[in-house]
């Protein structure tokens, strides 16, 4: 999962998200958020997103169909980019701004 925070910082992204539902139990499928700085969101920012997506539970079909997504000339596959700039980052030991920021809840 730190690739997602690094990607939020190395892309100048608005935010990241992880779904964390792959190997969880129901109940503790859920979703994890990085700010703009790459850092986990918390409170209230938390509180505020978990209330934005309480009030859009229902999504047109056409938002599933992934060809469109796919087809869309703003969207761009940065997956090895990042990886890439990920792992030279790791190699070199050091993150792109030389401060190590960390924040992840405990369960």
């Amino acid at each position: 999962m730190p690739k997602v925070p690094f990607a939020v910082k190395q892309l100048g992204a608005a935010c990241g998200v992880v779904i964390t539902a792959l190997h969880n139990p129901k109940d503790d499928s859920g979703y994890k958020v990085y700010w703009e700085n790459g850092v986990q969101i918390c409170p209230p920012v938390d509180e505020a997103v978990a209330r934005s997506i309480g009030k859009n539970q229902l999504m047109e079909q056409e938002s599933w169909d992934e060809d469109s997504v796919e087809a869309d000339p703003n969207v761009e596959d940065v997956t090895q980019r990042i990886m890439d700039a990920y792992f030279d980052a790791a190699a070199g030991g050091l993150v792109a701004d030389h401060k190590a920021r960390s924040y992840t809840e405990l369960h």
